[in-house]
């Protein structure tokens, strides 16, 4: 009785483990699934938008897509996107302007060819064309429109270019305002014009490029490169250029 007794007051405590639960039931899985579910609702969305656009702007959107540097261009300068028959011009632009890409590289691959040529000549191009530069002492004799064994040559390879390209090509003449004129020309108004027409008359009845793709131009001394205060700007302001830009038709 005694020991029986001696054990009713002391305090027994009882410890539980918890169950584990199982890898797969944790909360990863929350997180994919809403990002699937975001995905799903993004995907029904731009379904709706596509199916609620006008025909107007489904054609700008493909314009885009075709070619987003002149779409971004447009829209930088806030001007109407093209749409329509004006997403064949926009096709029709870029072609051009791979054609003027193409255009220039036979134009500075002609120039290389001659050393002699290649620092006299410079090739260069912009938005709107290809012009290539030749200094009169290179192309004329002085103070005549009478041209070089060596203007020529490069008219001719300029003739081969022309046939392989859907191009017009305009000839500038320009003199420095100290050049030496000789009859039968009064004036470097007429010198400027004259070497202009002997180039564009060649590349017409020897080489046969049409003449309606060809235009002459005097400029005389009115636009020059550098100031004409010294004798090596006013060699570099005598000059002849060649200036091609796309043909509006075939």
């Amino acid at each position: 009785m005694s020991a029986s007794g001696g054990n009713r007051g002391r305090l027994y405590i009882i410890r539980r483990e918890e169950p584990q639960h199982a890898g797969h039931h944790g909360g990863s899985w929350k997180v994919a699934y809403a990002d699937f579910v975001t995905a799903l609702m993004a995907l029904f969305l731009l379904l709706w938008l596509l199916m609620a656009l006008k025909p107007q702007q489904k054609e700008s959107l493909a314009v885009y897509f075709q070619d987003p540097t002149s779409w971004a261009e447009h829209a930088d300068k806030g001007v109407p996107i093209p749409t329509q028959g004006a997403k064949s011009d926009v096709l029709h632009t870029t072609t051009q302007q791979q054609v003027m890409k193409t255009l220039a590289g036979q134009l500075q691959e002609l120039v290389s060819k001659d050393p002699e040529l290649d620092k006299a000549a410079k090739v260069s191009q912009d938005h709107s064309g290809v012009s290539i530069r030749i200094s009169s002492g290179l192309a004329f004799e002085q103070g005549s429109a009478h041209m070089t064994q060596r203007m020529h040559r490069v008219l001719q390879e300029i003739s081969d270019v022309l046939r392989t390209q859907n191009v017009t090509l305009e000839v500038r003449g320009h003199s420095d305002d100290a050049e030496p004129v000789h009859a039968p020309y009064r004036s470097r108004w007429e010198l400027s014009s004259a070497r202009a027409a002997a180039v564009v008359s060649t590349l017409a009845t020897t080489h046969g490029v049409k003449a309606e793709r060809l235009t002459a131009i005097g400029c005389a001394e009115t636009q020059p490169l550098l100031p004409n205060d010294t004798e090596a700007n006013r060699a570099r302001n005598r000059r002849v250029e060649f200036f091609f830009s796309p043909a509006e038709n075939p």
